[in-house]
């Protein structure tokens, strides 16, 4: 089946910083897949994922052109038959951004036809919260389930419980409550605590969020994509700038690893409920 991706997405950001995110491991590791890329011609390189139905949980792929920082071009291939596909990435100077064009071209199964057009689809998504990470905590998680499924495991408090902690309670409403009680590294209850700010099934929820001894609040938004092949948990926690540079920078980075874990038990539970 032909496979003809083609996305024209707009960064506000000069040319070399988006090359930069393009041809930095660390940074591809960031928004794209863990990898072992170098940005050299004719370099072979693996990115890996979490297997989903469809998908065995590596990409193999070669780099076949680079001219900074405007083009480059790799092979793809997903599968363990057929022909590799080919993506391409050429940026365009827009302003003061960059217009970034993702092309990716070949024959290949329906199945990862579908996949692709969504993956591409949600990693752009994923690149502009990379951009933002400074001052927003933006994290995504792809949940081989539907949306519905997701929501539910989400907002409903019998279901929080299962995934999150016992200590976690939220009235799924707007102007509802969100509370959780946790120890701190010292063994110290914590209450963190929030209201409902925005609900609209089966799409967004959004909270406040403070801990009991801060004196502004935060805001937590969860939205969930449907990309048919799967759907997109993606969560942006802002509000951090508030607490001064380096405060802001401390508590961000907490709540990053705390964040990373819940969505890893969120993604676990929704898949063995819809099993």
């Amino acid at each position: 089946m032909k496979l003809d991706v083609r996305l024209d997405t707009h960064f506000p950001r000069p040319p070399e910083a988006v090359w930069a995110a393009l041809t930095d491991s660390a940074a591809l590791a960031g928004w794209l897949m863990e990898n072992d890329f170098e940005p050299v011609v004719g370099r072979r390189f693996t990115l890996r994922g979490r297997a989903m139905p469809g998908w065995r949980g590596w990409t193999d792929c070669q780099i076949l052109a680079l001219e900074p920082p405007r083009r480059m071009v790799w092979s793809w291939l997903s599968t363990d038959i057929g022909e590799p596909t080919t993506v391409v990435f050429e940026l365009l100077p827009d302003g003061g951004g960059t217009r970034l064009i993702l092309s990716h071209t070949g024959e290949t199964g329906d199945v990862m036809v579908r996949l692709t057009n969504a993956g591409w689809r949600a990693k752009m998504e994923t690149l502009a919260a990379y951009f933002e990470a400074d001052s927003i905590l933006a994290l995504s998680v792809d949940i081989s389930r539907p949306r519905p499924t997701v929501w539910r495991a989400l907002t409903d408090p019998t279901e929080i419980r299962l995934w999150w902690d016992r200590a976690v309670s939220l009235e799924p409403r707007l102007g509802g409550r969100f509370e959780e009680r946790w120890r701190d590294r010292l063994g110290r209850e914590v209450v963190t605590a929030g209201e409902v700010l925005g609900f609209e099934p089966p799409e967004t929820l959004k909270l406040s969020w403070a801990d009991e001894d801060w004196s502004v609040r935060t805001e937590v938004t969860f939205q969930l994509v449907d990309y048919e092949a799967f759907t997109a948990l993606k969560l942006r926690h802002s509000g951090w700038d508030r607490f001064g540079p380096e405060r802001g920078a401390d508590l961000m980075r907490q709540h990053e690893a705390g964040w990373r874990r819940h969505l890893d038990a969120l993604r676990e539970h929704a898949e063995k409920a819809g099993d």
